[in-house]
Parts: C-alpha cells; structure tokens; sequence
C-alpha cells in the first residue's frame, strides 16, 4: 500500500511539476510577444502617410496561441463622413498607385527589402510587402476610403505577403 501511496504522490508531484512548466513557458511567451508588439509599434512606418488621410489611433498586441506580436494602423482618407468598416462604405477614394509609390519609397529609403511578388486577389491582399530581420510589413487596402499598415514579427502573421 505505501509504494502505492508513494507512486501516486510522486505522479502527482511531477504533474504539478509540468504545469509550472508550462506557465512558465506560456509567461515567457506573453513576455516576449509584448516586447515584440511594443517594437513593432515603435516602427516609423505607422506614424508615415501620404498627404489627404486622417490616421486611425495604432494598435499592437500579441497572437499568443502563435507567439505572433503585430502593431497596425489604419488611414483614412479626408472627404468624407468617415468609413463603415462593415460595409466598406465611404464618400471618399484612395488612390491605391500613389499610396503604394509612398510607401515604397519611405521602405526603400529604410532599407527594407521590397518583396516581389504579385499581390494575391481580394479585399485584403497587400498591395506592397517588404521585410527586414524578424519583421514583416504589408500595406493593404481592406476597404474602400482606407488604407492599412501592418507589422508582424513573423512572416505567417497575416501579412498576406506569400
């Protein structure tokens, strides 16, 4: 009776020893993802914008089911009303050539590496994606009147640049 007492006790000892593993693991996590969206959101980029848009407060946080951390924001263009984000509704354009050209410049003149590809199709394909060591940007245009910037510290965050 008492090895069984003392197999089980010692089961539960390294269980509970797993779990404070694995909260320090997923702590670890959570502070590398907020150290990571806090320089995502330091990055130039989100405070750079052609002329005729009304930028959108940033936002950043953390994916932390996919150790991902990401920092946005959203330009709007002046003339209008505003956007309905829902139905993409807006009495005011953007003009998708002379954005990207802005943009393309500020990441050039950064030294970033300008990716190649074709944009996918859709509603929220980038329109220009560029990269450096551990940091991914995209501008899109996800609805119309607006524009969007958004950094990821990982290649697969959404970036909609493969």
């Amino acid at each position: 009776m008492s090895r069984r007492l003392i197999a089980v006790g010692a089961s539960l000892v390294l269980g509970a020893a797993a779990l404070v593993a694995v909260d320090s693991w997923h702590d670890r996590r959570i502070e590398r993802c907020d150290r990571e969206s806090a320089r995502l959101a330091g990055i130039d980029l989100l405070g750079q914008g052609p002329d005729g848009f009304r930028p959108d407060p940033p936002a950043s946080g953390c994916d932390v089911d996919r150790a991902v951390a990401y920092a946005t924001r959203q330009f709007i263009a002046v003339g209008g009303p505003g956007v309905d984000r829902l139905d993409g509704r807006s009495t005011a354009t953007v003009d998708r050539a002379a954005v990207t050209a802005f943009y393309r410049r500020a990441l050039e003149d950064a030294a970033w590496r300008i990716s190649d590809r074709v944009p996918e199709p859709g509603p929220n394909a980038a329109a220009l994606c560029a990269s450096k060591p551990q940091t991914y940007v995209n501008v899109s245009f996800p609805a119309e009147g607006l524009y969007e910037v958004f950094l990821a510290d990982h290649e697969d965050a959404g970036a909609r640049c493969t």
